[in-house]
């Protein structure tokens, strides 16, 4: 990786990945970015302008979401100009852009349990994954199954085998995001992973099912999902990428608010991780997870989502 981009790469969180600033170009080569090192953001079809995007600090941009019928068709995208402006700017600037397929669909997972369970509608779905990346000239797939069970384990595995071997075999990538935590993760079995290019570690949205004062996505949290990966499941490194939220999710009753509104209301919200009783990542723990954990463990840094980031003098990390 070159120095421009290797700090680039780490400016994702240091400084911030939505603004349209340009930034001074620096030789940060002594923080040893491996050279696959990949940053991953999110752009979600509902909010945000592909005009705002800082191409240049990623190296790959997921579409959320496209959605499958049972059948294993593909549904009409939501906001398909906005995804055509997208892909242009970000492949213009070197960026890979990946459709994500799925997402939490408020844990509606019947689709994906259909085409699972039944090959001649795997077929039917891996095809027409590749039309629908032809259609929009697209790099790959980011699969968001949320989240198989366990007796989906092994269908799960079939269905991403397939998907995975279509899709490398036209030059094309495949990530499965993953929970963080064993509960749901260990039904992503070794047989998906290891298909699969990298894993997608949603290392936020902790404690459901706890008290609401759990915070979603403290540093304790990040280190023991990357321990249950990379050690308990032994998945290797460069395949692991981590997830840090742009959001925070209240003390009381979890709901989300995005990072700039913390920051707008409360202007302490850039010094610390708690704001009007709303948890979330403020600048010193993006960049101990970045620097500590996803840069020394493992294979990249992943960001739900760049539409929550603050703008301007006011952006995430400074």
């Amino acid at each position: 990786m070159s120095p421009i981009r290797a700090w680039l790469a780490v400016s994702l969180i240091l400084v911030g990945c939505v603004t349209s600033v340009p930034k001074p170009v620096r030789d940060l080569s002594g923080w040893r970015i491996p050279r696959d090192f990949k940053i991953v953001g999110y752009f979600p079809a509902w909010s945000g302008n592909p005009d705002f995007v800082l191409y240049e600090a990623l190296t790959h941009v997921n579409y959320a979401f496209a959605l499958v019928d049972p059948t294993g068709a593909y549904r009409p995208i939501e906001a398909p100009e906005k995804l055509a402006t997208l892909t242009q700017k970000a492949q213009a600037a070197g960026v890979k852009v990946m459709v994500s397929v799925g997402g939490w669909n408020e844990g509606n997972t019947s689709a994906f349990e259909t085409i699972a369970a039944d090959p001649a509608k795997i077929e039917t779905f891996v095809a027409g994954t590749e039309s629908f990346l032809d259609s929009y000239g697209l790099d790959g797939v980011d699969l968001d199954w949320e989240f198989p069970r366990a007796n989906d384990a092994d269908q799960y595995a079939s269905l991403v085998e397939a998907l995975a071997t279509d899709l490398h075999s036209r030059g094309r990538e495949l990530s499965l995001a993953v929970s963080a935590t064993e509960i749901n993760g260990q039904f992503v079995t070794d047989r998906a992973w290891m298909a699969a290019d990298w894993l997608n570690v949603m290392a936020y949205d902790d404690g459901w099912g706890r008290s609401a004062s759990v915070p979603h996505s403290s540093y304790s949290f990040t280190r023991s999902a990357l321990d249950y990966w990379l050690g308990q499941r032994t998945v290797p490194a460069n395949k692991v990428v981590l997830g840090v939220p742009f959001y925070g999710r209240s003390l009381i009753d979890r709901h989300s608010r995005t990072y700039r509104s913390l920051l707008e209301e409360f202007p302490e919200a850039g010094t610390t991780d708690v704001a009007g009783n709303f948890a979330y990542n403020g600048p010193d723990t993006l960049r101990a997870k970045v620097v500590n954990q996803a840069r020394v463990r493992a294979g990249g840094v992943m960001v739900w989502q760049l539409n929550q980031d603050a703008r301007g003098g006011l952006r995430c990390c400074r």
